[in-house]
């Protein structure tokens, strides 16, 4: 999160806490790596963890901002 941030994204970052608090509420079966636009979402990644490629998201980013 602190990577996307960096890259000056001007949006919400959302990420679950060190106690999985999110993912004990809401029952998320996969982690995935989202963009969510506009409440649409924009880009969504492989199931992770082996499917992250977070360099999807950078580039995903950094030609929106273009």
């Amino acid at each position: 999160a602190k990577r996307l941030q960096s890259l000056g994204a001007n949006c919400s970052i959302v990420v679950d806490n060190m106690h999985d608090e999110a993912n004990l509420q809401y029952g998320g079966l996969y982690e995935r790596l989202y963009i969510v636009l506009n409440d649409v979402i924009a880009f969504a990644g492989e199931r992770g963890p082996v499917g992250y490629r977070v360099e999807e998201v950078e580039q995903w980013l950094k030609n929106y901002r273009s």
